[in-house]
Formats: structure tokens, sequence, C-alpha cells
């Protein structure tokens, strides 16, 4: 996993505990001289030290000045930032924002395939995360990838998915999570919706799977591997909420059809 997502999950932990003062003494410790060298050259310490001392001045001004580092001609890297910044966006205006981003990136190559699937990948996960935060605030993305592949990672501390679907399909956590990326698996007991199908999940593992990509869900202490059109769970540490890693190899990128057949345009 590189570096930048690690560091998102740092991130979140420190601002999920500092929000919550279980660390009031307000101290960090960085534990190596490698570490802190690379903390500094990120730009993450800074982000850090506002986070643990609630200067909302400097973390703002901090993540501003990471968001500038977002687009080469040869690497889309979109570093680790809260998908709101205490603004009044909506979601719409927020994923558009995304996806101007990455179809600018991706126009260089003419890979309209591999924009429309990664739209439709961001749409999906964006919508399914937002539903469920106890706090947009609290839901970071980082997505990094090049003219062969693509990296998505979005974590949140809100409501996880077994919390979710434990409730409606009645069945052990283990199972819950397994379930989540099958077709037709919702949160809601009608899915009669056209907000609430049960496809989200279900098509981004098309997605991976159409690709030779790699889907992991880390949830509430289950995680859960999509690989090679294998479905893993395995118990892992527990985290509050959920971290979504999506991985797609799209030098080659299929088109939606061919990816999902006489079914897509019904949820995409």
């Amino acid at each position: 996993i590189p570096n930048n997502f690690s560091f998102l999950i740092t991130y979140m932990i420190m601002k999920a505990t500092c929000k919550k003062d279980v660390c009031p003494n307000k101290k960090y410790i960085v534990t190596s001289e490698e570490a802190a060298n690379e903390l500094t050259n990120s730009g993450f310490l800074d982000l850090y030290i506002g986070c643990i001392e609630k200067n909302d001045a400097l973390v703002k001004s901090q993540l501003k000045r990471l968001v500038k580092k977002q687009i080469t001609n040869e690497r889309l890297y979109i570093l680790p930032q809260p998908l709101m910044h205490g603004s009044n966006k909506s979601q719409e205006k927020i994923v558009d924002s995304l996806l101007k981003k990455i179809c600018c990136f991706y126009y260089q190559y003419n890979n309209f395939n591999a924009f429309y699937i990664i739209a439709c990948c961001i749409t999906e996960v964006i919508s399914n995360f937002w539903s469920h935060a106890d706090d947009p605030e609290d839901t970071i993305i980082f997505i990094n990838g090049d003219s062969k592949y693509f990296h998505f990672y979005i974590a949140d501390i809100g409501i996880g998915i077994i919390s979710n679907l434990s409730p409606v399909l009645n069945i052990s956590d283990f199972l819950c999570l397994k379930k989540c990326v099958n077709d037709g698996v919702s949160s809601k007991k009608s899915i009669d919706s056209s907000f609430h199908m049960g496809k989200g999940l279900f098509l981004i593992r098309k997605i991976v799977e159409a690709h030779r990509g790699e889907l992991n869900i880390w949830s509430e202490g289950y995680h859960l591997l999509v690989k090679q059109n294998r479905i893993d769970v395995e118990p892992c540490g527990y985290w509050k909420g959920t971290i979504l890693e999506m991985r797609l190899k799209i030098n080659h990128a299929k088109s939606m059809p061919e990816i999902m057949g006489e079914s897509y345009g019904k949820h995409c």
C-alpha cells in the first residue's frame, strides 16, 4: 500500500481521537528520524499537528497546499483530503469537481472507457459512503493513477457496512461483509427505490473483476478481498466505519456494456 494511504489512515485516526478528546494532553510523538522526514517531505506533519492542536486554520491551509499538487502530465495524484471542507457543497458538485480533474487527465490518452468506468465507480462509492457517514467531513479520499493503473481509496468513521446490513440480512458479521458485493444486497428493507437498488458494490466488483483488479474493504473487524474472481473474507483489526481500496488496470479498459451486458443502463 502506498505511503500516502498509510498517511490517510493515520490522519483519520488522529482526527477521530482528537475530535473525541481521546488524547487530551495533545502531545504527539514521531518515532524515528526517517518517519519525521517522510512526514515533513510529504507535507503531512503540519496537517497532523493542526489536527492534534485542533487548529482549524492550520489544517485548512495545509490541506489547500497539499491539494495543489494534484496532477502532472504523467500521473494523476489527488492527495488524501476530506470529501468536504466544511463547505455547503452538494454531493453532486463535489463528485463533478473530482471527475473533471480525472477527465482532463485521461483525455490526453484518448482512453474514454477508462474515464467512464472510473466515473461510475467514484459516483457509486461516494454516494454509498455519503449516505452512511455520521459526518461527511470525516470521509477521506485519495486517488492515484497513470495511463495503465487507477487506484482509489476512501475511508470513514461512520456506520460500518456490517452494522448497516445486519438488521436487514440477519446473518453473521462474516457473511454480511461477504454478501455486500452481491447483486441486490442493500441496507434498505425495500429495494424498490431507484436510489437503493443494491447495485453499488456489486457494480464495483464487476468492474474490478473485468479489469483484473483488486477490491479491498475493511469494516468492523473483517477484511473482504475481491481478486481473480474470488471473494475472500477474514478477520482483521477493528475499524469503526469502512475503508475501501480499489485498484484497476485500465490501459485496455472495457466499456460498461461489455462489463454488465444487458443489465447495463439500469443502475449506472
